[in-house]
């Protein structure tokens, strides 16, 4: 790519042009992406820590585990 690049000053233009796109796009990845797959991975946490559960009278309960404690 640099070769070519040597024999044009447009050639060598593009090719930072494209340099440029490409580092911009990647930013834009890290930037709105990868907050969405924290806040997801936060979501199903969250819920797998409540671990909610229908009642027959369809209000949510949570769920206390292996170790309840009866009345």
């Amino acid at each position: 790519m640099l070769d070519s690049a040597r024999r044009s000053p447009s050639e060598l233009l593009h090719a930072s042009t494209d340099v440029i796109v490409a580092a911009i796009a990647g930013g834009l990845v890290l930037v709105v992406f990868y907050p969405l797959t924290l806040c997801a991975a936060a979501v199903k946490g969250l819920l797998a820590i409540l671990r909610l559960r229908p009642s027959p009278s369809r209000n949510f309960v949570i769920d206390k585990g292996p170790f309840q404690l009866s009345h």
